[in-house]
C-alpha cells in the first residue's frame, strides 16, 4: 500500500487540529520548543557570524593592549568610551574582562575563540 502525500497548501486541517486525534503533552511541548528554537536560528547565525568577524580586532587589540607595561589599573575604566591619550589605555586584562562582562561570554572562553584553542575536557583518571 502505497503512503499518500499530505494536501500541503490545502485548507485541509490536520487531524490533530480538526480535534480528531488526541494531542499528548510531550508531543505539544516538542512542537513548542522546536518552534521555538527554529525562530531563533537566524538571529543564531548573525550573533556567530559578528563573534567570528570580531576575532581579527580582538586579536590585533590583544597584542595592542598586551605589549604595555604594567600599571595601576585605569579607573572608571569603559570598553564604550574613547580616550584622548595614551596614559587611559586599559591592560588587556582590563578590557577583555568588561567585554567578556558586556557579551555575557567568560573570559576563559573569549580567549580560547581569539587563540584558535580546542575545548579541553577533563577526563579523571582512575589510579
Amino acid at each position: 500500500m502505497a503512503m499518500q502525500k499530505p494536501n500541503v497548501g490545502t485548507n485541509v486541517p490536520s487531524p490533530i487540529a480538526a480535534g480528531l486525534v488526541p494531542e499528548d503533552k510531550l508531543v505539544r511541548r516538542y512542537n513548542q520548543l522546536n518552534q521555538e528554537i527554529n525562530h531563533l536560528v537566524p538571529e543564531v547565525a548573525r550573533a556567530y557570524d559578528a563573534l567570528a568577524r570580531s576575532v581579527p580586532l580582538l586579536q590585533e587589540l590583544q597584542a595592542l593592549l598586551s605589549q604595555r607595561p604594567k600599571r595601576p589599573p585605569t579607573i572608571g575604566f569603559s570598553i564604550l568610551q574613547h580616550i584622548s591619550s595614551k596614559h587611559e589605555l586599559p591592560t588587556w586584562s582590563q578590557w577583555i574582562s568588561r567585554y567578556a562582562k558586556r557579551i555575557d561570554y567568560s573570559v576563559r572562553h573569549i580567549r580560547r575563540i581569539i587563540l584558535a584553542e580546542p575545548r579541553t575536557k577533563m577526563v579523571k583518571q582512575c589510579p
